[in-house]
Parts: structure tokens; C-alpha cells; sequence
């Protein structure tokens, strides 16, 4: 993967918030760009931190939400099986 400054991570990285239709998708940008304003005001590169934050395909699907009709079967079938 090539070098990325905050502007192509923070592209990328919104461009797959959306393809995933992600909850919060705002306020999870608003996170990443806070969080390169403080790296950056530590001293560090742009390209350094995009590359700590790893892959915006990655990090989106980490935000991914799962369907509440299967949060009700994964949570019924956990207490069933503890019970």
C-alpha cells in the first residue's frame, strides 16, 4: 500500500463509511480528523499517522453495523447456550 497524507486517508476512509452505509458515519470522520490534529500537533507526519491507522477499508469495516435481527439471534443463542 502506498503512502497516504490526511486528506487521501480521510477521502478513503469516508468514501467506505459510505459504500457501508455506516451509522454515524460524521461523527466517526470528525474522530479520524481530530485525531490527526492532535498527531500532528505532537509532531508527527501525515503519512505516519495514516499509516498507524492502517487501511480505511479496514478501519470502516471495524464501524460496520450488524442487523438488529441478528444481534437478537446472536444474544438468544448466547444465553441459551449459557443456561
Amino acid at each position: 500500500m502506498t503512502q497516504m497524507n490526511r486528506s487521501e486517508f480521510l477521502e478513503k476512509l469516508s468514501a467506505q463509511l459510505r459504500h457501508r452505509n455506516t451509522a454515524d458515519a460524521e461523527d466517526i470522520m470528525e474522530e479520524y480528523r481530530q485525531h490527526f490534529a492532535f498527531k500532528l500537533a505532537e509532531g508527527h507526519t501525515e503519512e505516519k499517522i495514516a499509516a498507524k491507522l492502517g487501511d480505511p477499508k479496514v478501519v470502516a469495516a471495524q464501524y460496520e453495523t450488524v442487523p438488529l435481527e441478528s444481534k437478537s439471534r446472536n444474544i438468544v443463542q448466547f444465553s441459551m447456550a449459557k443456561g
